[in-house]
């Protein structure tokens, strides 16, 4: 994908292609040094982050809507551990969507 495609794309577009790996950051150099994918870039690593956590054993405890965010609290009981992380509508639907792809459903 071109950079000057890249730049049209709004932000939920730059999540997905950044979640599902369709863009490289080096090949996209220009790209990646703006503030704003910058940011998509970090959430799509939380999102990962969270769905590893869930995937080695964590269990969702808790999910809360407020305002345009989601309050997801994952836990993991005999390690004392327990995570509080606040989603964005997009971060959330991916999140949905792996989690029923994994485990048909939490």
């Amino acid at each position: 994908m071109t950079e000057y495609k890249l730049k049209d794309l709004n932000d939920d577009e730059i999540f997905e292609k950044l979640y599902k790996e369709e863009i490289s950051r080096n090949k996209n150099y220009e790209f990646f040094k703006t503030e704003r994918v910058r940011h998509i870039h970090e959430q799509v690593k939380l999102l990962k982050g969270i769905l590893k956590d869930i995937k080695n054993g964590s269990i969702m405890t808790d999910v809360e809507k407020k305002d345009s965010s989601y309050i997801l609290k994952i836990e993991r009981k005999e390690l004392s551990y327990i995570r509080t992380v606040i989603l964005s509508p997009v971060q959330y639907k991916f999140f949905q969507i792996e989690t029923n792809k994994s485990s048909g459903g939490i």
